[in-house]
């Protein structure tokens, strides 16, 4: 008992360093942000006689309810006919009930499948977007953005920037962003691909055209990876696909999966001859999950490519990885390689999780709920990064339950969290 309390006293006193060290202006070399998962259930501007069938309504639900028509909802519309509330049904009962602004935005989602019944407050996204802002836009403006996916709902409105979903994303997020580049960088917002991004446009013509300079990076209709380095460290951005299979690994990825890992393989071998000690990978489809859909499958799963590289004699490499998809927040440490779950960006949360099969290397323990009941909760992370340690701090808000939190995170995954300020 006694070892036990001085290791945790240890781990403490470890954690306040470095919240010292990173975040006051220590020794930090560069540093950036990571959110995912910010997608909203889609602008829903409709008016009451716009409801018949195979009006624009009806089109829209089609296009997002998997099939359904106008017929299968209740509807509520204001004195001005315009539509403020949709009733979703789902075996004969309510699922879901959903809350416009007059602009036709989601302002609040309750899902009567899932405890706590209120699942989705837009304002959280507006939080995310407002603080990631502000994280980027220090004196120096050398701060950039990473995203792990699912940034609009899908192409049913249009697939450039003038369409609802992506003009609103510009509006609200990336023409706050600082103006300029940092140095080496063609642009300041790094998104990887997620399932929502290529549903009812499967070119990505949306994010091709809403953020233009990853054509510099060689992202296409028919590749969507690709990498960078920057003050030492190198970003790899994969794809892991489509919605089907929901945890696995899709078949229309572009690349298909082999290619990729053949290219990820390249790139890490790469960093190894070049000396890079930090690679940061970001994808959709979590490898280590528990939440929701849950991980990706043992067959086509990147981590014992990057487990190799990790424990490599001649030059191991310093890995971390970020995904979402799951529309909950997790992190894992397995074979020395930090796996980041950010699924707080807005969208509707999830609580569920799975059960793990005693067989199964990719079900491991969950450090961050690290057992504890899962609430609603926003959040995005800061990375710090020297020339010798990264540091991460998680930056979170709790509606329900415990108010603003910042969460400082070290390289083996301990955690310590403090009240914050909004």
């Amino acid at each position: 008992m006694k070892c036990k309390n001085i290791l945790g006293v240890v781990a403490i006193i470890s954690l306040i360093l470095i919240h010292s060290l990173s975040w006051a202006g220590g020794t930090e070399q560069f540093s950036f942000t990571v959110f995912g998962d910010s997608r909203l259930p889609g602008n829903m501007n409709f008016s009451q006689d716009q409801c018949n069938i195979d009006g624009p309504l009806d089109q829209y639900i089609r296009a997002n309810f998997m099939g359904k028509t106008v017929s299968d909802f209740a509807l509520s519309f204001n004195k001005g006919g315009k539509l403020v509330k949709l009733r979703v049904p789902k075996d004969g009962e309510l699922y879901k009930e959903i809350t416009l602004d007059t602009n036709g935005w989601p302002k609040k989602i309750i899902d009567t499948s899932k405890t706590p019944s209120l699942t989705l407050i837009e304002e959280g996204q507006v939080w995310v977007y407002d603080s990631v802002i502000d994280s980027v836009a220090g004196e120096s403006s050398e701060g950039f953005v990473l995203h792990t996916g699912d940034i609009s709902y899908n192409g049913y409105y249009g697939t450039d920037p003038s369409s609802v979903y992506w003009a609103e994303f510009k509006a609200r997020l990336l023409d706050r962003l600082p103006s300029g580049t940092p140095k080496g960088l063609v642009g300041r917002f790094f998104p990887a691909v997620g399932n929502h991004e290529t549903w009812l446009d499967p070119e990505m013509k949306g994010l091709r055209s809403t953020v233009p300079y990853l054509k510099k990076l060689k992202v296409t209709a028919d590749n969507h990876m690709y990498t960078f380095d920057y003050s030492g460290s190198r970003f790899i951005f994969l794809d892991t696909g489509g919605y089907n299979p929901p945890a696995g690994w899709s078949d229309d990825s572009k690349p298909n999966y082999t290619d990729q890992m053949t290219q990820m393989t390249i790139w890490l071998a790469e960093a190894q001859k070049k000396n890079i000690s930090h690679v940061f990978i970001a994808l959709h489809k979590p490898l280590f999950c528990s939440a929701g859909h849950g991980h990706l499958s043992a067959d086509k799963n990147p981590h014992n490519i990057l487990k190799w590289f990790a424990a490599a004699k001649d030059h191991p490499l310093d890995i971390t990885v970020f995904s979402g998809h799951v529309h909950s927040s997790e992190m894992y440490y397995k074979d020395n390689i930090r796996y980041m779950v950010l699924g707080g960006g807005g969208a509707d949360q999830v609580y569920s999780v799975n059960e793990c099969a005693k067989d199964d290397q990719y079900c491991q323990d969950e450090l961050y709920w690290a057992g504890k009941k899962r609430v609603m909760e926003y959040n995005y992370l800061t990375v710090a990064v020297d020339d010798y340690d990264i540091f991460f701090k998680m930056n979170r808000w709790r509606p329900q339950a415990n108010g603003f939190e910042t969460c400082i995170i070290d390289k083996q995954m301990n955690m310590k969290c403090e009240k914050s300020e909004r």
